[in-house]
């Protein structure tokens, strides 16, 4: 039985590697596309959510400080809107979810586009009718929540972008 399994698994993998499949994690490009994000210079983002985002970036991508060389730019433009859902007889919302957009732009120093794309999140909260506060909490978490799902999005995304571009490594046979 745990032979058939093995066989299997080394079927699934000889198809992954024939069909370019590349770990974007654990591999041998995984330091040289640690080194690419962490040569990334991130521009201030409008709005108090901006600079929420513009901070999981920043630890996300340079976990140990500013890039001495930069050699990109992450450019990102946020679009919020709330919609207002389950409307009771009174009229009144009791949810409501929360979407963020995520247009970004990796440019090189001299400002011509790398790559680009858009990340969008829906985070959803009550809405209590009887408590402000309670429902304004609701919202904030939300908010984060949303933040840190685009800011994980955004550096998987680069990092896919980075390995993409790296040549792939033949074993030599000797």
């Amino acid at each position: 039985m745990s032979w058939s399994r093995s066989l299997v698994l080394l079927a699934a993998a000889a198809l992954l590697m024939g069909c370019g499949f590349r770990p974007l994690y654990g591999s041998g490009d995984a330091a040289e596309t640690e080194n690419e994000l962490a040569a990334i210079q991130v521009r201030p983002i409008d709005n108090r959510i901006g600079q929420i985002l513009h901070n999981h970036l920043i630890d996300l991508l340079t976990p140990r400080g500013r890039p001495r060389h930069v050699k990109y730019v992450l450019d990102v433009r946020l679009k919020e809107t709330i919609a207002r859902l389950g409307v009771q007889k009174s009229e009144l919302a009791t949810r409501a979810n929360l979407r963020i957009t995520a247009k970004f732009m990796l440019l090189s120093p001299s400002g011509s586009m790398l790559f680009n794309g858009q990340s969008v999140t829906i985070s959803s909260f009550n809405i209590l009718g009887s408590d402000d506060l309670a429902t304004l909490v609701a919202e904030k978490d939300a908010r984060a929540r949303a933040v840190r799902q685009i800011a994980s999005d955004l550096r998987t995304r680069i990092a896919a972008f980075f390995l993409r571009r790296q040549p792939r490594k033949t074993l030599n046979k000797q």
